[in-house]
């Protein structure tokens, strides 16, 4: 289920931000990136660590440059 991913959490986490910063942009106040996006990450990774959400899994592309080092190498190639 792609609701209790990581990756879906930080997107969601980001797009709201966007939302927020537009909308402090027009009130006139300033959301500290940074601050947030570590905020988020930290609760990601506790809910990772007791088991409310699952990691991201990397895709196969990830792991043949992780093993092979070439990033312009095509999945096709290797099989």
């Amino acid at each position: 289920m792609k609701i209790k991913t990581t990756g879906f959490w930080l997107s969601l986490s980001g797009a709201i931000l966007i939302l927020v910063q537009t909308i402090g942009n027009i009130v006139g106040f300033a959301v500290n990136v940074q601050y947030f996006n570590e905020i988020v990450t930290s609760i990601c990774g506790v809910l990772v660590v007791v088991g409310v959400l699952i990691p991201t899994k990397k895709s196969k592309e990830d792991d043949v440059e992780e093993h092979t080092g070439n990033s312009d190498l095509n999945i096709d190639d290797v099989e």
